[in-house]
């Protein structure tokens, strides 16, 4: 009759079997469906138009940013004008 000891060893090995086993399955099943998928490798001058493509994207952002702070400027000096203004004044006022 076997241990105590000695059944919980075999036991444990069972277990470990039963372990790989299943890491074994999920592998092969993640192999097929890597297998499946199509490798996509961009072409070349996709990349480069589409690294141009972002760098006029920044810079229509930094002119968009630097048009919404001078129209901002713009907004807040029209609003210290007073309700009714001469040319002469507005003349003065943006010299």
């Amino acid at each position: 009759m076997a241990s105590l000891s000695e059944a919980q060893e075999l036991l444990s090995e069972e277990q470990k079997a039963a372990r790989d086993a299943d890491l074994d399955a999920r592998l092969e099943k993640l192999k097929l469906e890597v297998n499946q998928e199509p490798i996509h490798i961009p072409h070349p001058e996709t990349v480069k138009a589409t690294e141009e493509l972002l760098e006029r994207l920044a810079a229509l952002r930094q002119e968009h940013a630097a048009a919404t702070a001078t129209a901002d400027a713009f907004r807040k000096s029209i609003a210290k004008l007073p309700e009714k203004c001469s040319i002469e004044e507005l003349k003065a006022k943006f010299k």
